[in-house]
């Protein structure tokens, strides 16, 4: 099984056509899969935003590579740089980052969903509201959750 997700990973991440066949798989599996019969049933959106999640990690390391921001270590060299735990004196930066980072993540989050929501109403027509027992429509729900999803964890 690992050298078979080994040469996908290869696949995905140094190969110029990954782009493509990635949101290519991105959207065949949000559509197709699963095909939920019990329409209150959330495992569609928890679907969608697991492959949009992988899919903007690998979208986004892709670009780096290619970019020239991610080398490669062929064989058994020794990594480039060195890991420390951070010390008492480096909480304080810690904490900063972290909180900052929590809030870029929520602020794509809100732009994403807001941006989807807009785009299906004015070109699609569709109604984007929640309907009476607070589920979206999968039609809404399955974009929303892609393209939201694909822009936080890009």
């Amino acid at each position: 099984m690992l050298p078979l997700v080994d040469s996908i990973d290869h696949f995905l991440v140094f190969r110029p056509l990954a782009p493509p066949v990635l949101l290519a798989v991105l959207v065949a599996a949000g559509t197709l899969y699963p095909s939920a019969t019990d329409p209150r049933s959330p495992s569609r959106g928890d679907t969608c935003v697991m492959i949009a999640a992988t899919a903007g990690v690998y979208l986004s390391t892709w670009l780096h590579y290619h970019l020239g921001l991610m080398v490669t270590l062929g064989g058994k060299q020794p990594a480039l740089y060195s890991i420390h735990l951070p010390g008492v004196d480096q909480l304080p930066v810690l904490l900063l980052r972290t909180v900052l980072g929590l809030l870029v993540i929520a602020a794509f989050r809100f732009l994403g969903k807001t941006l989807i929501c807009q785009l299906l109403k004015r070109v699609c027509g569709l109604d984007t509201a929640p309907s009476k027992d607070g589920r979206r429509r999968a039609v809404v729900e399955v974009p929303t959750k892609l393209f939201t999803y694909l822009m936080v964890s890009w």
